[in-house]
């Protein structure tokens, strides 16, 4: 057998002549440094040895042995094109390559599920570059039983995580305690591995290929100086299986580096591949990068409310502190929760509410609370004695309109931990709990008997607790609640609506029934003042004015002799923001 094309004469090689390899100078000094250790007399195995590369490393301080089918490859023609026809054997040739340099050693041409081994004990088994956790078990299952105690046994590209599924192949094997890791020889820049028997070597035929996403995950590798990237690949078994949340979970956990957005990059390209929602990858990657960026991890945005990708990156980054924030982290219900609008009073109350536990009192179905915990919010408890916990319609912020969401708030209760509404009153709610901060968002015009429950919301404050309302008043021009709830809307041929029209509303009596009689209290905003203060000490009372589009240029002359014991500041007030501290 020769060639003529790089190596001349096969028989009469140049023994200064580079060797083609499929492996790196780290991987190369690996082993050397392995080799050097080796005492006399001792023997080696390599499996998948190519040209020598690491054979040339091993043959002079061992007696070795090569296990390859030696066949030519078209991987190995491209890499080393002209020297052999893919399809001849190369056996020849890599023992004269390794004989030019005054080496030796014996091959064995076989497969490697169909090699046994029958030879003396070994000190040191290398196998090059497997590409598979099925490759790497069929190399694993031919020596296992005939490494010594204190055999080393060398994987290349086992700590690689472009391989993920081998990687967690031998987290399996190093949780079941088949092998034990050599925790100094893994480094960031290495991918080769360095593993000893351990004390069930005899159970290596036992160990799963498949990744375990159980509790115990990865725990195989714990000790490592840097397990960030086994931390990865983990995740992305989690991953492959469609096991986001647990993802998300030990992402969250993972210590942030710029450097481990390389690693990801390689891995999302295997995943992608494979039967994952590109959609759902394409959200992880982006959390993948917003938690490793190190930019990105200092700066969580703050107008959170402009798009979803911005909320998501918010409650990821404003929750970095809680330890349930990557199990609690629902792409799909937040991405919802922006789409119905319930970012945007959160976005505004942010820093308010960042860090507290919030008591959201009149909470509906409770989706602000979802924008309060991407605004940083420790926790969040709703009441609302008329929601229906199974029902899964809600108000559509955006759309102006009820409809289905997607999940009901006990869905949501049992996706996202800190999350809950109870359908009871404030007054029956034990008084064990303490907030930090109480919201009530365009609720206070609904309450009847608001002296009580502000009286038993202070009672549920912590010292220095908040009380926050957005009071949307009775007295402006949609203070109705009814159509039209904008000039645009206005339809002058609507009955209806003309009851209501340019301030119609305001000595409307209704029958019982109506919206106006059992919806709505009519406070005054002075009236509403005057509650606050038996509580609490009022720090903020802004009054917003109303817009044009909310009926600020529909006020006369007509309309004020019409009610001449309301002021301007009565029919223009769209709503009164307060911000006050409970006293005592």
């Amino acid at each position: 057998m020769s060639s003529t094309s790089r190596f001349g004469n096969s028989q009469h090689l140049d023994s200064r002549q580079a060797l083609p390899r499929m492996v790196s100078d780290i991987d190369v000094e690996f082993v050397r440094n392995f080799a050097q250790e080796l005492l006399p007399d001792a023997v080696a195995v390599e499996l998948g040895p190519w040209m020598g590369a690491l054979s040339a490393e091993i043959a002079g301080r061992a007696k070795l042995h090569a296990i390859d089918n030696f066949v030519w490859t078209k991987d190995h023609d491209r890499r080393a094109p002209g020297v052999l026809a893919p399809g001849d054997s190369f056996e020849d040739l890599y023992k004269n390559i390794l004989k030019a340099r005054g080496l030796e050693v014996t091959t064995h041409k076989s497969n490697f599920a169909d090699c046994q081994w029958e030879g003396a004990s070994i000190d040191l088994c290398v196998v090059d570059s497997p590409k598979s956790a099925e490759t790497l078990q069929e190399c694993l299952e031919i020596f296992s039983l005939s490494l010594k105690p204190d055999a080393r046994l060398i994987v290349i590209n086992g700590a690689n995580p472009k391989f993920h599924k081998m990687v967690s192949y031998i987290n399996n094997l190093l949780y079941a305690k088949v092998f034990e890791i050599l925790p100094s020889s893994v480094t960031g820049k290495n991918k080769a591995i360095a593993l000893t028997p351990g004390v069930n070597i005899a159970d290596l035929s036992r160990v799963p290929l498949a990744a375990d996403t159980s509790s115990e995950f990865l725990n195989g590798f714990r000790g490592m100086v840097d397990p960030a990237p086994f931390l990865l690949v983990g995740i992305a078994d989690l991953v492959e299986s469609g096991a986001w949340q647990q993802a998300y979970g030990k992402l969250s956990v993972l210590q942030p580096d710029p450097a481990h957005l390389k690693i990801w990059e390689n891995l999302e390209t295997e995943l992608s591949t494979s039967e994952v929602d590109r959609g759902k990858l394409g959200t992880f990657s982006e959390m993948v990068a917003v938690h490793n960026d190190k930019w990105s991890y200092r700066k969580p945005p703050t107008h959170f409310h402009k798009s979803a990708a911005l909320s998501l990156r918010a409650f990821w980054l404003n929750n970095a502190d809680k330890s349930w924030r990557g199990t609690a982290f629902s792409p799909e219900i937040l991405n919802q929760a922006f789409q119905f609008g319930y970012m945007g009073w959160a976005s505004k109350v942010r820093d308010l509410v960042r860090g507290k536990d919030v008591l959201d009192v009149g909470c509906g179905p409770g989706l602000h609370g979802l924008g309060y915990l991407t605004a940083g919010a420790k926790s969040y408890v709703g009441m609302d004695p008329i929601i229906k916990p199974d029902m899964d319609r809600v108000k559509n912020l955006t759309a102006v309109n009820k409809m289905p969401f997607g999940w009901t708030p006990n869905d949501i209760k049992a996706r996202i931990e800190p999350w809950t509404v109870s359908p009871m009153p404030i007054g029956d709610y034990g008084l064990s709990r303490q907030f930090d901060i109480a919201v009530l968002h365009n609720v206070t015009e609904h309450l009847h008997g608001i002296e009580e429950i502000f009286a038993d919301i202070a009672l549920r404050l912590r010292k220095g607790g908040v009380l926050l309302y957005n009071h949307h008043n009775f007295y402006s021009w949609n203070g109705h609640h009814l159509p039209p709830k904008t000039v645009s809307a206005l339809d002058m041929s609507n009955p209806g609506q003309l009851e209501m029209t340019d301030w119609g509303h305001v000595e409307y009596e209704p029958d019982p029934a109506h919206y106006i009689a059992r919806g709505l209290n009519r406070l005054r905003l002075d009236e509403l003042i005057e509650i606050t203060r038996q509580h609490f000490d009022i720090e903020i009372a802004e009054e917003i004015a109303s817009r044009p589009q909310t009926g600020s240029e529909r006020l006369t002359d007509r309309i004020r002799h019409r009610y001449p014991y309301l002021e301007d500041r009565d029919f223009l007030t769209q709503n009164l923001y307060c911000v006050a501290k409970v006293r005592g």
